[in-house]
């Protein structure tokens, strides 16, 4: 069972019960989660006391940053690109960081929205986090990928143009190009070779 205390009014009042009855568990509070660790089934008088209970329970109190959606989560190392962050609860002086580089032109747009622009950043992906002056901890809000650019580089395409209903041969030169590579040409797919320039 879970209570709650006011201490205004000096006041118990009785919340939802814990899913998993228990004895002698560890707990925790944690960006408005209580946590119940461990514990045994049973209580004293059932002794001896049986193996410890494996389930992790969570009370949301109400309170705490909560972090429904990341858009985009991937991308380039140069950073630049605006993102958002949607949720609930956000401290109007939060931080957010990717790997832990703080995004430009950060905006709390209001308690549910946060603005900003990606950092520049490393290969592979990164944790994303908020935090704030106001709060003495900091959440986990995502993950981030970064992704290297292209190395391919094309410096020609020949022949340019050619008959409707296709069958010539053509060349793209370059660097680069990965073996067993596909062009597209509209919505036609072909096969080329592998060159350099």
């Amino acid at each position: 069972m879970i209570e709650e205390y006011d201490p205004m009014i000096d006041t118990w009042t009785k919340k939802a019960d814990m899913p998993t009855a228990r004895f002698a568990p560890a707990t925790s509070a944690v960006n408005g989660f209580n946590y119940v660790i461990g514990g045994t089934p049973g209580f004293p008088e059932e002794l001896p006391i049986r193996n410890a209970i494996s389930i992790v329970d969570a009370y949301d109190t109400g309170v705490g940053i909560r972090v429904t959606t990341m858009s985009p989560q991937e991308g380039r190392i140069a950073g630049g690109d605006p993102v958002s962050i949607f949720g609930s609860r956000f401290p109007p002086d939060a931080v957010v960081t990717i790997g832990g580089k703080p995004l430009t032109e950060l905006q709390v747009k209001s308690d549910t929205l946060i603005t900003g622009v990606i950092p520049p950043g490393t290969v592979g992906e990164h944790n994303v986090f908020i935090e704030a002056p106001s709060i003495d901890f900091r959440v986990f809000a995502a993950k981030f990928i970064y992704t290297a650019p292209s190395a391919v580089l094309v410096t020609g395409l020949n022949p340019t143009n050619g008959a409707q209903a296709g069958g010539e041969t053509g060349n793209i030169t370059g660097s680069g190009f990965q073996k067993g590579a596909t062009v597209r040409i509209g919505e036609n797919r072909g096969r080329v070779a592998l060159f350099r320039a």
